[in-house]
């Protein structure tokens, strides 16, 4: 048993102990993991923007001659809202265009509404030279002097005050250790001291983080800071929204154009879940920042809540009816499986629906398939298998039309829970149900045998294209709908495999 397994199985017996529902295991994965992207993500904004203007997707080490500090207005940030889609990539990948990109950034003045304040600034760059000395020590040619602080953003987000400066440095090695260092601290707060230092700073080619952004809490603003060159115009997708029709779209967001700025309050989320994909446009070539999505999980209600939530939608069908007699540990988390789901939604618990078509065993796991729909919006589908006390996975997410949802079969591929991919898909079929068929592209449909709760199960290649058709008594189409690929990595609605609509 490796290490996972064991923690994960010990969380658990302690959980059962404790009364309390939730997998805990799965929730402290996602606190590390928003953990890891916070600490990835909050400290070099300005960095992989540069990467992201020049397309390149690791560090890029550069040395840059000393620059001095020069100060401008802020150039400020206008917000529109539009349903398109976040401006398609083009462009290289050279050597040149980083090197380019990267002088551009290093030449365009400070941005940022404080970047008119010259008495603010000195005192900052006098602790900006300490901080950046105190790290850098003795493995320096020469030590940092405050004349070599170049400010790149000095501003007020929201309730945040962020600061960004440039220090050149070479090691006594001969290796750049020129760096971006962030400072963040509360708007309105004067005294330099109280700007914290971030968790690293990064080369200013690195692309080892997405775009500054933070967001904690849903009942707390969350930021956005995106900077590139003079120039250039950063643009983010910021809210997605599952519209009835079974597409997904993103609220646009543009900094003002030729800025190279983007300045953005993230308000709270109603799932806990901010998911922000953010582009830059500079010399007609557009380029990927990234995306990315904090998720605060939903943190403040009891897992019981979600836990009586999913029992009500079962009605009559108990656990034991089910899944059949099992211990504690031996049952699926399914209070966690309908947290995880609306947390991917960016739903709250009391604006969806829940509807679970179908509860069973797949190869002897407890496994749950259930929709979600928030009021006037499409329909979101998962699939759950595993336990409590085991590993456990999501099969299935899905966004498909709102008309015809509950007349439509769901058929997903079935991966191991490791996360294998197999041959096997599992299907349930729509009430009224007689006869359930599988037509696999160029070849002849084949019916499929339904049990008692509506499923059957088939084989199909991964990379086979099908679709499964249900039909009533009179021989009349129920429905139907694709087996799609397995899901990829993003945003459901958005990624690969994650909706219906092509």
């Amino acid at each position: 048993m490796d290490v996972e397994a064991q923690l994960r199985i010990g969380l658990n017996e302690k959980a059962v102990t404790m009364h309390a529902p939730v997998d805990p295991y799965a929730s402290f994965l996602r606190r590390e993991e928003q953990n890891r992207r916070s600490r990835r993500i909050r400290t070099g904004v300005v960095a992989l923007v540069v990467a992201g203007v020049v397309g390149v997707s690791g560090a890029v080490g550069l040395n840059l001659a000393d620059r001095s500090e020069r100060s401008s207005p802020s150039d400020g940030m206008h917000g529109q809202e539009n349903w398109v889609p976040v401006p398609e990539p083009t462009g290289s990948d050279s050597p040149e265009d980083i090197a380019a990109a990267t002088e551009a950034l290093l030449d365009s003045p400070v941005r940022g509404s404080l970047a008119g304040d010259q008495e603010w600034l000195e005192r900052m760059r006098t602790y900006v030279a300490g901080e950046a000395a105190a790290r850098l020590r003795e493995n320096v040619v020469r030590p940092v002097e405050e004349k070599d602080v170049q400010f790149l953003y000095a501003g007020e987000i929201g309730n945040t005050r962020q600061v960004a400066a440039y220090v050149p440095a070479t090691t006594k090695g001969g290796n750049d250790a020129s760096r971006v260092y962030w400072f963040q601290g509360e708007a309105g707060e004067d005294r330099v001291k109280q700007m914290m230092y971030g968790t690293s700073a990064d080369p200013i080619g690195d692309a080892t983080a997405a775009f500054r952004w933070e967001y904690s809490a849903n009942d707390e603003d969350g930021y956005l800071l995106a900077l590139g060159p003079v120039g250039s115009t950063v643009t983010a997708g910021t809210e997605l929204t599952f519209r009835a029709d079974g597409t997904a779209t993103r609220t646009i967001e543009s900094g003002q154009e030729g800025s190279g700025l983007l300045e953005l309050v993230v308000p709270p989320q109603p799932g806990g879940r901010a998911d922000i994909a953010v582009t830059i446009t500079r010399d007609g070539e557009t380029r990927n920042i990234t995306s990315g999505t904090l998720t605060s999980g939903m943190g403040g209600l009891d897992g019981r809540v979600f836990q009586d939530v999913v029992d009500e939608a079962m009605g009559e069908r108990t656990a034991e009816q089910v899944w059949g007699e099992r211990g504690p540990t031996d049952l699926p988390p399914t209070a966690n499986w309908l947290r995880e789901s609306l947390t991917e939604a960016n739903l709250s618990l009391d604006s969806a629906g829940l509807e679970i078509p179908w509860a069973g065993l797949i190869d002897g796991e407890p496994a749950l398939v259930f929709t979600v729909q928030a009021p006037g919006e499409g329909v979101l589908a998962f699939a759950w298998r595993g336990t409590l006390g085991s590993l456990d996975r999501n099969d299935y997410r899905v966004l498909m039309p709102a008309q015809g949802a509950a007349q439509r079969p769901i058929a997903y591929r079935l991966a191991t829970l490791e996360g294998e991919q197999t041959n096997g898909i599992n299907v349930i079929a729509p009430p009224g149900t007689v006869r359930l068929e599988l037509k696999a592209d160029g070849q002849d449909a084949q019916s499929l045998d339904l049990d008692e709760s509506r499923r059957a199960e088939a084989e199909l290649d991964p990379q086979q294209a099908a679709t499964v058709t249900a039909y009533d008594e009179a021989g009349d189409e129920i429905g139907s709908a694709p087996v799609l690929p397995f899901a990829g990595k993003g945003s459901v609605g958005e990624a690969e495999g994650t909706r219906l609509v092509p």
